[in-house]
């Protein structure tokens, strides 16, 4: 017999719900005013949840941070949290998650959104040890950075000083949560699907699977999966729990029988060294019969007080110190066994030092120069040999998001945006590196005032055209001929447009004949919700060709030597495609790669993380893993590049490092 599980001393929960936005691009959203007061008043009934809880609704950036940080400051070890979110999820070109408030703008992500990790790093200083996090909006999945079919890693992300954390999100990364449709004759619609249902389990008591009178995280989860997967929608709520030694106790049930342990009393229990969870969907519900006896509410504000309460926050009391037992904590463990012969050799070698996060790397044709696109608008150069830094070129940018090297080495391009006001200008600076009488080179010519940040350029093999994806969903191509001569290359053609929004990769095949382009909307469109992340053109006639229809964030794409395979990165896995049919090949890898690069010779393809921050190489003919993975980065892998000898592989990261592998094949 285990003794009986120690209790939380106190539980406190944080509502925040937004539905109303100032930027056009967010559609205003039904479900959060619903969610907010359905999930508050079960929460805060002291017959069911016990909490104390606090709302903020509708409230800028600034303001949802630091009532954030106020909930999450002071707790004790002993307590019990539980943070709820419902609003627009966006994620930005490198697939990170950011929370919309009412002031952010679509195009201004990092300052006026809440990025995901920071709401992680706050609750990882969170003294207390019972922890629960519930995302309701689009995208929510993307907050724990992977699909749950790939979730081998993500305690290293997301296990913190909370010991115990629960984690539930209403989809997967590559999906969006669906809102109740309006009922009939003008009356309030219903809210989430995902929520309803997590708040009608604990409120008729539902989801107390083993009818002990108690209502866990987990049982919580299970009944509202099953609801949400009984209404037929392509939504799959995902859960993760993390570091934590008991199972954590979410509501007791309101209609628990007479005779069966009252939380005041826990119960010691048998408990299995090494218990599983029940999969979703098995087996098991309650069924026992319920007491039916009429519980008591507690006082609740209405919607217009809480409009008119300060700042929109409102505290409902609740219970705030009932004590609730914690049950042992039942672990999955999913063991992913490879098998395959090794025939490389890899050993982490260098580390180099940029002075910001670095969003693109890329290698010089003759392996002597190693060059990165730093999120502070420079370009960051570097000898590879030695690694010593170079006197780099200047440009105008205030954010760089890619850098390339043309055929022979003669030019170097670097793009992304300037200005930091409303609109930002897409901008491509172009280096002649031959002409070293002023240092690094000379700049030979730019493209400026672009619709849009340019996310991603591409030389052609002969090396006379150059091609730009941007965050306007057009493919351009520039005609390098007219560069020196005009001091900027003429653009050839229309702009290819076929793409819902930022294009986040482009690419030609070595053969010079077709050229890839990869993008998704960067937030659910309803009316839309899957797009072709992937595209395919004649470069000669600059026609549409081909494209991949996916549900999924297209974020990288590459070429093999040979041009008879793309490989396709994104937030679901890594794709390969059949480039004289269009056909996929294989299974896909899955996961979430914001970065893909083959070997010269063809045979390794090498992935960037932006979920577990590590660096993976899989054969190109069988999709299998060489080996482990490659650890060290602490931030998302943005970048992957091979020297030409395919001897070094180089990483780039949000952690502001460059990480040079050796790699060698037999």
């Amino acid at each position: 017999m285990r003794p009986a599980p120690e209790l939380a001393e106190s539980r406190h929960a944080l509502v925040v719900a937004t539905a109303t936005y100032a930027d056009t691009a967010f559609a205003r959203l039904r479900a959060p005013a619903q969610d907010a007061t359905a999930i508050a008043e079960v929460l805060a009934d002291p017959a069911i949840g016990g909490f104390t809880v606090t709302e903020v609704l509708d409230r800028p950036e600034h303001e949802v941070r630091r009532r954030v940080d106020e909930f999450l400051a002071g707790r004790d070890r002993g307590d019990l949290i539980l943070v709820y979110l419902s609003c627009h999820g966006v994620l930005d070109a490198r697939g990170r998650l950011y929370l919309a408030a009412t002031d952010t703008v679509k195009g201004r992500l990092s300052s006026t959104a809440i990025d995901s990790a920071w709401l992680l790093d706050r609750l990882d200083e969170c003294r207390a040890r019972q922890q629960v996090v519930i995302l309701d909006c689009c995208f929510s999945g993307a907050f724990a950075g992977i699909k749950a079919d790939t979730d081998l890693h993500l305690e290293r992300r997301l296990v913190g000083a909370g010991r115990g954390r629960a984690v539930l999100t209403a989809s997967r990364a590559s999906e969006y949560s669906y809102e109740g449709a309006p009922l009939p004759g003008g009356a309030a619609p219903h809210g989430s699907v995902f929520t309803a249902a997590l708040v009608d389990g604990l409120r008729s008591g539902g989801a107390d699977r083993d009818n002990d009178g108690l209502i866990s995280v987990e049982e919580a989860f299970i009944y509202a999966a099953d609801e949400v997967r009984a209404t037929g929608n392509e939504q799959t709520p995902q859960r993760w729990l993390y570091g934590g030694e008991g199972q954590i106790i979410l509501a007791w049930n309101p209609r628990r029988v007479a005779g069966r342990p009252d939380v005041s009393t826990p119960p010691s229990i048998d408990q299995p060294s090494n218990p599983l969870v029940d999969p979703v969907g098995a087996p098991g519900s309650a069924t026992g019969t319920a007491a039916t006896t009429t519980v008591p509410r507690v006082a609740t504000s209405t919607p217009a007080e809480r409009q008119s309460s300060p700042d929109h926050l409102t505290t409902r009391p609740g219970s705030g110190k009932k004590n609730f037992n914690r049950l042992a904590v039942l672990v999955s463990v999913a063991l992913l066994v490879l098998i395959g012969t090794v025939v490389y050799v890899k050993v982490f070698r260098l580390v180099i030092t940029a002075e910001a996060e670095v969003r693109s790397i890329a290698i010089s044709p003759d392996g002597k120069i190693l060059a990165g696109a730093l999120e502070n608008g420079t370009a960051g150069v570097w000898h590879l040999s030695d690694q010593s830094k170079m006197a780099g070129p200047t440009s105008s940018l205030h954010e760089a998001w890619s850098v390339a090297f043309g055929p022979g080495g003669k030019y170097m391009a670097v793009a992304g945006r300037s200005g930091d006001g409303d609109k930002y200008p897409g901008e491509v600076h172009i280096w002649n590196l031959t002409d070293t009488g002023s240092g690094f080179g000379r700049e030979a010519c730019s493209v400026r005032d672009q619709p849009d940040t340019i996310y991603s350029i591409a030389f052609s093999p002969d090396g006379r055209t150059l091609a730009t994806g941007g965050g306007d969903g057009t493919v351009r191509l520039w005609n390098l001929d007219t560069c020196e001569r005009n001091g900027r290359p003429e653009q050839t053609g229309d702009p290819m447009t076929a793409h819902p929004g930022q294009v986040y990769g482009v690419a030609f095949s070595p053969n010079g004949k077709i050229l890839a382009s990869a993008s998704s909307s960067g937030y659910v469109d309803h009316a839309n919700p899957r797009s072709d992340s992937v595209q395919i053109w004649d470069v000669a006639s600059q026609k549409q060709i081909g494209g991949h229809l996916a549900p999924t964030v297209g974020f990288a794409i590459a070429f093999s030597p040979d041009s008879s395979v793309l490989a396709s990165g994104g937030s679901d896995g890594v794709r390969f495609w059949d480039t004289a049919n269009g056909k996929q090949l294989g299974d896909f890898v899955p996961g979430q790669f914001l970065a893909i690069a083959f070997s010269p010779d063809g045979r390794i393809l090498a992935t960037g993380s932006g979920s577990d921050h590590d660096v993976r190489l899989w054969t190109a003919a069988t999709h299998q893993q060489y080996g482990d993975n490659l650890s060290g980065h602490v931030g998302i892998v943005n970048t992957v590049a091979f020297s030409p000898d395919g001897k070094t592989l180089a990483s780039g990261s949000s952690d502001h490092t460059i990480r040079l592998w050796d790699v060698a094949t037999d």
